[in-house]
C-alpha cells in the first residue's frame, strides 16, 4: 500500500492479463465486477513510439448480468507492455484508488 501526498490509499498489484478485450472482469464470489471506460489509451516515449498501454476501470457492485448493479467510488488503472515483449506469463500492473468525485 502506498500512501499518495493527499493521504489517499493507492493500491499496486500485479494481475494475470488473461481477459484482453473483454470490457467487463467478474469478481469470482459474484459481488461484483470491474467495467472498463473506454478503449486502451496508447502511451508514448520521447521519440513517439509506443511502450505501453493504459486503461481505466470502474467497480460495480452486485452481478454484471443483473439490474442491480451499481457503480462505487472504486476506480483502477491498468497499465501493460505492448504483446510482443511478454515470454510467457502475462501480466499487468494496477493501480486501485478510491475516487471521490463520483
Amino acid at each position: 500500500m502506498i500512501i499518495s501526498s493527499k493521504r489517499e490509499k493507492e493500491y499496486f498489484f500485479f494481475i494475470q492479463d488473461e481477459n484482453r478485450g473483454e470490457n467487463i472482469r467478474e469478481i469470482e464470489d459474484g459481488r461484483g465486477f470491474w467495467k472498463s471506460s473506454e478503449d486502451e489509451i496508447p502511451i508514448y516515449d520521447r521519440d513517439g513510439n509506443i511502450f505501453a498501454f493504459k486503461i481505466y476501470w470502474t467497480y460495480f457492485t452486485h452481478s454484471a448480468k443483473t439490474k442491480r448493479a451499481r457503480k462505487t467510488h472504486w476506480r483502477m488503472q491498468v497499465y501493460r507492455l505492448p504483446v510482443h515483449c511478454y515470454k510467457e506469463q502475462k501480466l499487468v500492473l494496477g493501480r486501485v484508488k478510491r475516487n471521490m468525485d463520483g
